[in-house]
């Protein structure tokens, strides 16, 4: 009745394992078969009446990411946390594991809850059959448009703008949990986009931020503050402008701070057509300021990074 994962017609079927060197085929027995099933099989759901199916891998020292309790002997899943199946839910939103979905096989093992926790332990390859939540039968809604944010409201409050571009991207990534397990790769993918933190680096802040190893929305945008930049690409402009490291005069530094911005980012030609960065700059270095020492211009020049950064990814 299946073949890798196509249902149709016989055709349709035949055309499958022709074209495929490996094949994964379902069958359903007809009425009055002889043959018994495996252990515990007998009378519970299969592939055949399940909603929906995953297949995953589980890496040494990886985390699956799934909470699950027992509800009437059932094994049903109370939280998605990360792990592989939150990647496997980042790369497959129709065939997304959801709390109050059931599972009802495990490589081919049916039967009580406590026989699927036992096949899940023993296996790092896992197919596993779904039963979706009361009500969940329906198509998955489609996640919140992204957040309308503009060159204005980034000049205007860096932090919130911060927040509602990389607070969407996060409830996504996360599909819509509190914290996702720092091991997460869609998560370290997601900060070394935004972020300046080397990937030696990455779990030493990691584990700095989120000591229970789950980190939230406010532990990712401290992390986007406190490493939005190389400071060593920072130190250098300053020193190009104040060579005996004395402080200097704003409007040297705001005339400076493009092209720093442009040594940490990388040059982008929207940046120069609609002169962003010398507007980003006069937000950085205030008209009230007379001169900056090197930590005042690594201040502005965060700050400078930070809303390029954003901008860039909006579009604005």
């Amino acid at each position: 009745v299946e073949v890798n994962g196509v249902r149709g017609s016989g055709e349709a079927l035949v055309a499958e394992i022709q074209k495929s060197s490996m094949l994964r085929m379902v069958f359903a027995r007809q009425a009055g078969s002889s043959g018994a099933g495996p252990a515990g099989t007998s009378g519970e759901p299969s592939l055949l009446s399940a909603d929906y199916w995953i297949e995953i891998a589980r890496p040494p020292r990886s985390i699956l990411g799934v909470d699950i309790e027992m509800v009437d002997g059932r094994l049903v899943v109370s939280g998605v946390t990360g792990g592989v199946v939150g990647e496997w839910n980042a790369r497959h939103p129709d065939r997304a594991v959801r709390p109050g979905d059931t599972c009802v096989e495990v490589n081919g093992v049916r039967g009580a809850g406590k026989v699927l926790v036992a096949e899940i332990k023993k296996s790092a390859l896992l197919k596993m059959a779904f039963i979706r939540g009361s009500g969940a039968e329906a198509a998955p809604p489609a996640p919140p448009p992204p957040p309308r944010v503009t060159s204005e409201d980034i000049l205007a409050d860096i932090d919130a703008a911060e927040r509602a571009v990389y607070g969407h991207e996060f409830n996504l990534l996360s599909s819509g949990q509190a914290k996702v397990m720092v091991d997460d790769k869609a998560l370290r993918e997601f900060l070394q986009r935004i972020t300046a933190i080397r990937r030696s680096q990455l779990d030493m802040e990691l584990v700095k931020h989120a000591p229970d190893l789950r980190i939230d929305l406010d532990a990712v945008l401290r992390l986007v503050r406190e490493h939005p930049a190389s400071e060593e690409v920072g130190i250098s402009a300053f020193m190009d402008i104040a060579p005996d490291g004395k402080a200097e005069g704003a409007e040297v530094c705001r005339r400076a701070l493009p092209g720093a911005v442009a040594l940490a980012l990388g040059k982008d030609p929207s940046d120069t057509q609609s002169a962003w960065l010398f507007r980003a700059a006069g937000v950085a270095v205030p008209r009230d300021v007379a001169a900056l020492d090197l930590p005042a211009w690594l201040k502005a020049y965060r700050l400078c990074v930070r809303m390029t950064r954003l901008r860039r990814q909006v579009g604005a």
